[in-house]
């Protein structure tokens, strides 16, 4: 969020979304200047597009969901909110979509398919897997991936060498870690 969001912008994003997530947009960001308005899975394209008018159109920075939502599972279309990126981005200012996917994971969701053009992961979650790491993961293109790759430098929020390797072994067994966890929800 923060190469994306400068002080003045605005950050959309649905609601509810997890807990530190929810925290940060609304207690940190406006440290630095950035303001946060939200939507949630009841609210129609138009609505968005009045929340967005209501804080200054020329102000969305970025617009962020988690979906399936964490705690309540409610569902954001992904390309309806690609969509109200898309009438925000000028060629000067690109309103970037990021999804947080945790809840479906890499194998049962595909954000990048659906217009996102940012995915982020609680790798600590179906990823990990074991309850033995503290990471997260972000998939985008590769321009995107280098902007997010120069903030994460001076920031100094590198994975270490081991819980690199232990979310390595942790993806080996990925698929058939959410296959089983699915037909035992059933």
């Amino acid at each position: 969020l923060l190469e994306f969001l400068h002080p003045g912008q605005f950050v959309l994003f649905s609601s509810p979304v997890y807990g530190g997530t929810d925290h940060f947009i609304k207690h940190v960001l406006p440290k630095w200047g950035i303001n946060h308005a939200s939507f949630d899975a009841n609210d129609s394209e138009e609505d968005i597009h009045r929340i967005i008018q209501t804080h200054g159109a020329d102000k969305l920075g970025l617009v962020y969901i988690e979906t399936p939502a964490n705690p309540t599972n409610a569902l954001i279309d992904m390309e309806m909110c690609a969509r109200v990126a898309a009438a925000y981005s000028t060629e000067e200012r690109k309103v970037v979509l990021a999804v947080d996917n945790t809840y479906m994971g890499p194998l049962w969701s595909h954000p990048l398919k659906h217009g996102a053009d940012i995915v982020v992961y609680s790798a600590t979650k179906y990823i990990g897997g074991h309850s033995d790491v503290i990471a997260g993961a972000v998939l985008s293109n590769a321009a995107i991936m280098q902007r997010i790759k120069g903030m994460r430098t001076f920031m100094g929020n590198m994975m270490s060498p081991n819980t690199g390797w232990l979310l390595m072994r942790s993806l080996e067994t990925l698929k058939p870690r959410m296959e089983l966890q699915a037909q035992n929800a059933i």
